[in-house]
């Protein structure tokens, strides 16, 4: 989750490609109604409807499952695993 122009997809599609799997956007999983109200508002989605969009997301049947995986992830090692695919080992810096 993040802020519109953030590049959450554009990074999503390089991980799904990078691990050949297919790239699902959340986006386009969202009721037509939570979108017209966020853009009528002017606001982000209130975050229980958030979660349950996410949550509907994980009820995605084997048969339209392109990649499985089987494990729990930590959301800031996740963040850290993706940082390091994409930039490389973290430097350490002097100060």
């Amino acid at each position: 989750m993040g802020v519109s122009g953030a590049g959450k997809s554009t990074i999503g599609e390089l991980l799904a490609k990078a691990l050949d799997c297919s790239f699902l956007d959340a986006d386009d999983f969202h009721p037509q109604s939570n979108k017209d109200k966020r853009a009528a508002e002017g606001k982000p989605f209130m975050p229980a409807k958030l979660l349950q969009s996410q949550l509907e997301l994980l009820q995605i049947d084997d048969s339209e499952a392109i990649c499985k995986v089987d494990a729990t992830l930590n959301p800031q090692a996740l963040v850290n695993a993706i940082k390091t695919l994409i930039f490389g080992p973290r430097k350490p810096i002097a100060l």
